[in-house]
């Protein structure tokens, strides 16, 4: 089963409504759109009702004997592999090896560190609105929320989320972090535009243990962050960016130079182009970005916007890369970067 199709994302995730992916006819098999928060013993049997098998890296070599040629197994004690167990995903699951490691590798099952150890950290107010498999599950997320949007005085709504991930391929750590749901585009964002976003995180190592109250007290938890975006959308409202601005700011971020000022590539000026022209369809005339138009937030508004729905993407689905990157915190850095780059502008003004 490849995880880069319609009926992966389909299947092995779960949400609390509709999102970009939902196929009307797959889930008529599929069921995964729940009307509200997802139970999470549904999660646990649908997604992570199985462990990771460890075993020693081994490989087949050919060889030539006094006798003739002959097959031998050759074992690497200093390197193991981590595999999803055939059937694990269904009657045509024949299994996976999910990543190669050192032999101090420590595996953590998404049963324990996705929702034993998140129901420790959370109160009872939250719930879970978002859980899946990516990568042929090597990948796996939970996120949770509070029930009710949230809305600011400038017209932002939003929900404050705890997001969970970790992994079998070694991609990421185990990795508790807050982020933001923005409604008006189903975007991921961070909670602080302009400084790296709290994460706890915990790495694959035989020591390897996650304290809850620590935990706890680095998060603020998902209420604390609702607080912090709110001052933060209104901040970025208050901070005028002119149409001029707005055009260095374009310029800066996706220049159609190198940066010696030399000419690009014809392929890379015609990309380059594009978006800008992209980017400025979104800030003149998108209703995702046009109420806070001629603002900092209308800028970080416009840049995130584009990343999630109009970006080109190879290699996989949109959706897939939307929910690739949304773990492996790609959109955090996004935010952070187009922040640094509106500063020097306006700066420079």
């Amino acid at each position: 089963m490849s995880q880069e199709t319609q009926e992966w994302l389909n299947f092995y995730t779960l949400q609390s409504r509709a999102v970009w992916h939902t196929d009307e006819q797959l889930q008529k098999v599929a069921n995964t759109i729940y009307n509200g928060p997802i139970p999470m013993e549904d999660v646990r049997s649908r997604l992570f009702g199985w462990q990771p098998l460890r075993g020693d890296l081994t490989s087949t070599a050919t060889i030539i004997t006094p006798t003739g040629v002959e097959s031998v197994t050759l074992t690497d004690e200093r390197r193991i592999t981590i595999m999803r167990p055939p059937l694990a995903l269904g009657p045509d699951d024949g299994g996976e090896i999910l990543g190669v490691f050192k032999s101090g590798y420590k595996a953590h099952p998404y049963d324990k560190w996705l929702l034993e150890n998140v129901s420790h950290i959370l109160d009872d107010t939250l719930g879970i609105y978002s859980a899946g498999l990516l990568k042929g599950g090597a990948q796996a997320w939970v996120q949770v929320t509070v029930p009710d949007w949230i809305k600011t005085p400038s017209g932002v709504v939003f929900k404050p989320n705890l997001l969970c991930v970790t992994s079998f391929d070694g991609s990421i750590a185990t990795t508790y972090k807050r982020t933001i749901r923005n409604a008006v585009c189903d975007n991921t964002m961070r909670a602080a535009m302009g400084e790296a976003g709290k994460a706890y995180k915990v790495k694959h190592s035989r020591y390897s243990d996650l304290k809850i109250m620590e935990a706890r007290e680095a998060l603020d938890i998902v209420h604390a962050t609702a607080t912090d975006f709110e001052a933060e959308v209104e901040r970025l409202n208050a901070i005028t960016v002119t149409d001029k601005q707005w055009n260095d700011f374009v310029n800066a971020h996706t220049p159609v130079t190198k940066e010696d000022g030399s000419a690009l590539s014809k392929r890379s000026l015609t990309m380059a182009t594009n978006k800008q022209a992209e980017l400025n369809l979104l800030w003149n005339h998108d209703q995702r970005v046009t109420p806070w138009k001629n603002t900092a937030w209308g800028v970080v508004q416009a840049v995130n916007t584009h990343a999630h729905h109009i970006q080109s993407v190879r290699g996989m689905t949109r959706d897939e890369r939307i929910m690739t990157s949304t773990i492996e915190g790609k959109f955090d850095n996004l935010d952070a970067d187009t922040m640094k780059t509106l500063e020097g502008v306006l700066a420079a003004a």
